[in-house]
């Protein structure tokens, strides 16, 4: 993202909860739930106080889609989705949405790292329906850490974050999780979780690449925050890429030009199938195992991260004029 501009819309209207929502759904029906929600969940969601930030496909997964919304608060959370699910809408075209699932329950409520925006809101107009999506793919990282210790998001938002900022496109959006109760349990959610999750957009996968060698490469990173971070994780962070199937699904244009870090296996991508219809999986690198390659995100050896080391970091990486914007923008979808 560029720096923040005056015209920007002002913190207090972007969202400040986030819902990261990934459906398995069933074989060889992603495609009609895109087309459905396309069509008939992005404004009325819109209309019913919700922000509908992007919907995607899983690059490695044709079964697997994932969309993100957001809300003002957890108060207007619950204001939102009841007037939506207990409407007339949703009660004609939830039944159809639902039959294309296999499970909708992997879900992460998130919020803005401190000092970081978020996820600007979508824009006034969207494109029109079937409009082309850029040609961009998102990457996502997402660190789990023990419940109730805070170092390891600290050194992410200190140390890791500026330092993809100065080696490449700086990411749409840094988050971490909503502790407050779920205001709507109607919607479960994942509990007991502890993550950071970083969005970055690329224009292309050696793009990608490039960038995550830049940042291994960066000696205080090598050195200090990588270690730093695993040692405080509590498993191998969780990559996905993601592309949007059209134009109004997309994260906003003008704020697709910025993101972080990313990468399953570089041999896995460069074989992998491009085609967002053949949606092949990887074969080297499973979502639901630990990437213990060394190219995935990231690595690392061992520190002890204090307050004060995560204060160091910041004072040496970054001059105190430096803004960090993050945004993110259109998407969609239910439950």
């Amino acid at each position: 993202m560029p720096p923040t501009d005056p015209a920007d819309p002002d913190p207090a209207d972007r969202p400040a909860v986030i819902e990261l929502r990934q459906y398995t759904l069933r074989p060889g029906r992603r495609d009609e739930l895109i087309e459905l929600f396309e069509q008939e969940f992005i404004e009325t969601q819109e209309e019913a106080g919700m922000f509908v930030l992007g919907q995607f496909r899983d690059l490695d997964d044709p079964d697997r889609f994932v969309w993100l919304r957001g809300f003002r608060d957890m108060t207007a959370r619950h204001r939102a989705l009841a007037a939506f699910y207990d409407g007339p809408l949703w009660a004609e075209h939830g039944p159809h949405a639902n039959a294309t699932m296999l499970d909708s329950d992997d879900v992460l409520l998130l919020q803005p790292l401190p000092d970081e925006n978020g996820f600007a809101p979508s824009p006034p107009e969207r494109p029109r329906i079937g409009a082309p999506a850029p040609d961009r793919f998102v990457s996502a990282v997402v660190w789990s850490f023990p419940v109730g210790r805070h170092d390891g998001i600290a050194l992410i938002r200190d140390g890791l974050l500026p330092v993809l900022h100065t080696t490449g496109p700086a990411p749409l959006a840094a988050l971490t999780t909503e502790t407050a109760h779920n205001t709507f349990p109607r919607l479960p959610i994942r509990s007991g979780e502890n993550v950071a999750a970083v969005f970055t957009s690329y224009p292309d996968e050696s793009a990608c690449r490039q960038h995550l060698a830049d940042v291994r490469a960066h000696p205080l990173a090598r050195d200090e925050i990588l270690p730093g971070i695993e040692r405080e994780q509590t498993a191998a962070p969780r990559h996905c890429d993601w592309r949007p199937p059209a134009a109004r699904s997309s994260p906003d244009p003008s704020q697709l030009a910025s993101s972080l870090t990313c990468v399953p296996d570089e041999t896995c991508r460069a074989n992998r199938t491009r085609s967002d219809e053949t949606g092949a999986r990887c074969p080297e690198t499973r979502r639901d195992e630990p990437d213990t390659g060394a190219p995935a995100v990231l690595l690392v050896s061992r520190l002890f991260v204090s307050r004060l080391f995560v204060s160091r970091l910041r004072r040496r990486l970054v001059p105190p004029q430096t803004i960090w914007s993050v945004g993110l923008s259109e998407m969609s979808n239910e439950q």
